[in-house]
């Protein structure tokens, strides 16, 4: 980021010139960025193709500026990673496919698409430029009122529909069609009331994790909309998923000390929650049916969810007995398994990492996840850097707690996934230049703290 930072200062022999141009680039990043982020959560599924028009928008920004090249060059090694390699393999698997099947048994276009599907998430790696120049500050803010404006909807049309004014039922076909997740009944909750067993469960809705430990450090009533949006989707990954992430927050923002000061208050929280859910049927049937129940039959074995994720995996482990060679390789953009449970052929699983490794090899499924988790531990380690704030804490909690719950959803692969790496990497070079610049303009040369990451957060709250 010095290099970059560097180049908006060399923009114009005027310094007053170049001061106006890098402001006037900042503001449009801001509104670009909010374009894209518009598109994102209105088409989260592509199916109107939103998407793909304020995609564009942002892509044209980036090569518009100057200095995206600094940015690319310096995240160099993010591209090998996260796009490089994936373009190789399936450049690869195309090349043997063409060499070893009768041309009358290859479908060019639709390898194309499915190495596309591939992609389309990590090709947004090419907008770092545009997070740098809008700050993080400003991008995760938009995100987080992206997520506010989903719960809050997901909220209104569950009262709505519990209230018989109208009925999700009815949009169920919509968003299937244009790929926005799923409204309807839950067939694995069939013996209650359509009321109790309704699913809200957009796809963008996946990903709340990234934010909420965000708004925990901002926001205590951001936080409690995006908790009761949770419940209402229902998932059971992502509720867990927020429990730790809340547990979490509590014992690295709080300390021990005061954290044992704070848990009357946090035991009144408790009471107060439990009366909302005892006072709402619908609610309560999330925690006892939903969340405690199907909890009780994964461990029994009787659970059809985990029963099919068991099934992905032992078709993982069938198709890399009958080809070991695909443990390495992977079997392509094209490649399959078949469900040992369901007996279903598939190209696409509910499990993120496993998508990856059916694609392109274990070996790179492994290095993908822990490039994502490099992300988040690239920035806990500046935690006693003067310029990590309690956001930055919450955004780092989040972003790895979303990794977790994003690779059975699956969300570990999605936009959003991508984005948090490249909000993570920003965020990094932000404190790295406001520390080294504070070490060589301020009164006194910065030394690591040597207290802990709770006493750190604490001093600065």
């Amino acid at each position: 980021m010095e290099s970059d930072l560097r180049a908006d200062a060399n923009m114009s022999a005027n310094p007053i010139v170049g001061q106006m141009q890098s402001r006037r680039w900042q503001q449009s990043a801001h509104w670009v960025t909010a374009i894209l982020f518009l598109g994102m959560f209105l088409d989260y599924g592509s199916g109107f193709g939103i998407k793909y028009a304020t995609g564009l928008l942002a892509m044209g920004w980036v090569l518009l500026n100057r200095r995206s090249l600094f940015i690319w060059h310096r995240h160099r090694l993010d591209f090998v990673v996260v796009l490089g390699i994936p373009i190789l393999l399936g450049v690869f698997h195309l090349l043997v496919t063409l060499f070893t099947s009768p041309s009358n048994d290859i479908d060019l276009m639709g390898y194309a698409g499915k190495f596309y599907y591939t992609l389309s998430s990590p090709v947004l790696l090419l907008l770092l430029p545009l997070f740098y120049v809008a700050r993080s500050q400003t991008v995760i803010r938009q995100i987080g009122i992206g997520f506010r404006l989903v719960a809050v909807t997901l909220l209104i049309l569950f009262a709505l529909h519990i209230l018989g004014i109208v009925s999700v039922y009815q949009y169920a076909e919509v968003a299937r069609t244009y790929e926005l997740g799923f409204f309807g009944g839950d067939p694995r909750l069939e013996s209650l009331t359509t009321k109790q067993s309704v699913v809200l469960a957009p796809r963008v809705a996946f990903a709340m994790p990234l934010i909420f430990g965000y708004e925990l450090a901002t926001s205590a009533v951001g936080a409690g909309i995006l908790f009761l949006a949770l419940l209402v989707v229902g998932s059971r990954g992502l509720i867990y998923g927020v429990i730790l992430l809340y547990g979490a927050w509590l014992w690295f923002s709080l300390g021990t000390s005061r954290l044992k000061k704070f848990l009357p208050r946090l035991g009144l929280l408790m009471i107060l929650l439990l009366l909302v859910i005892g006072l709402s049927e619908p609610i309560r049937f999330r925690i006892t049916d939903v969340l405690w129940v199907r909890s009780a039959s994964m461990f029994r074995g009787e659970d059809l969810s985990t029963l099919d994720r068991i099934g992905h995996l032992d078709g993982y482990w069938q198709m890399i007995q009958n080809e070991p060679w695909k443990f390495f390789l992977g079997a392509g953009p094209s490649g399959y398994i078949v469900n040992s449970f369901t007996g279903a052929r598939l190209n696409v699983v509910e499990i993120s990492l496993l998508n990856v490794a059916i694609y392109y090899g274990a070996l790179y499924a492994l290095l993908y996840a822990f490039w994502l988790y490099r992300g988040a531990w690239r920035l806990w380690r500046l935690r006693r850097v003067p310029g990590f704030q309690k956001s930055d804490l919450g955004l780092v909690l989040g972003a790895v707690v979303f990794f977790i719950t994003g690779n059975t959803n699956p969300q570990m692969t999605s936009p959003f996934a991508i984005m948090a790496y490249m909000l993570l990497a920003v965020r990094v070079a932000e404190i790295k230049q406001s520390s080294s610049s504070f070490a060589t303009t301020g009164s006194k040369t910065i030394q690591p703290s040597a207290t802990s990451v709770k006493g750190n957060v604490e001093m600065k709250s």
